[in-house]
This record gives structure tokens, sequence and C-alpha cells, in this order.
């Protein structure tokens, strides 16, 4: 970086920073959230959150993006291993784990219900399974 320009200070320090653009509507905000986590949220014109990094109470780095309405749709959660998640207006609808003990993809029908799976494990053995409405068995190799 460059040499200290004079008269700027070196530190600011605040729980919240908000960016504005020039019709005064919040466009970013970086700060401290109520139940414990920090981020960034960058919002458009509307006012509605798009996108988001943070750092969750937990300590685990999240991104997020967001529809027109606001919702997640896209999210990237560290936690014991890298994991992404594919959401509805309401829920997750498809996921990828990866962990220490195997890989997974899962998808879960408008209910929220799981129906399909496959999986990698760490010993290279595989599942592919697909449920009924119910949460039945109808199919799974081996």
């Amino acid at each position: 970086m460059g040499q200290a320009i004079q008269g700027v200070p070196k530190a600011m320090e605040a729980e919240r920073f908000v960016l504005r653009d020039t019709g005064g509507r919040v466009r970013a905000a970086l700060g401290m959230e109520g139940y414990g986590s920090v981020g960034l949220w960058l919002l458009d014109s509307a006012g509605k959150t798009r996108a988001g990094v943070g750092v969750s109470r937990e300590g685990s780095p999240v991104m997020a993006l967001a529809d027109q309405t606001g919702k997640s749709r896209l999210s990237l959660t560290l936690t014991d291993g890298p994991g992404l998640s594919l959401r509805d207006q309401d829920r997750t609808r498809i996921s990828l784990s990866v962990l220490a003990e195997g890989s997974g993809i899962y998808v879960w029908d408008q209910a929220g219900r799981e129906r399909a799976v496959l999986i990698v494990a760490a010993d290279g053995s595989q599942v592919l399974g697909f449920r009924d409405k119910d949460g039945k068995v109808i199919w799974k190799a081996p």
C-alpha cells in the first residue's frame, strides 16, 4: 500500500458502517449483527440484500447470494469442510457436502423432504438412493 495521507485517520472504529447512493438509499453495510456474526452486505437499488459475506458467531465463513426478493438462494459455508446449497424461496433444495468422511449431493423436494442422495465415502465406496414422498427408500445401489 502507499504512504499515509496527511490528515486522514489511520483507523476508524464503529459497530456498523453504511454506504448510501446519491439518492440516500443504503447500498452496502459492514458490521456486527445482533446474533454475533459480522459481515458485509450488498443491497440493490430497491433496498433488498442481494449478496453477503461474513463470519458466523461460531466462526464459520459464509457467502450468500439472494434473489430479487432478498431470499437466500445460493450459500457457501465452510464448517468441517466446504459445502454448497441451492435454495428456493423457502428452503434448501440441493446441497453439496465435502467432508473428511466423504462427499455427497443431496436433493430435497418442495416440502423439505430428502428425495435423492449420492455419496462417495472416504474409502471410495458409493451410495445412490431415492426416497418417496413419505421417506421410504424406493431404490438404492449398491
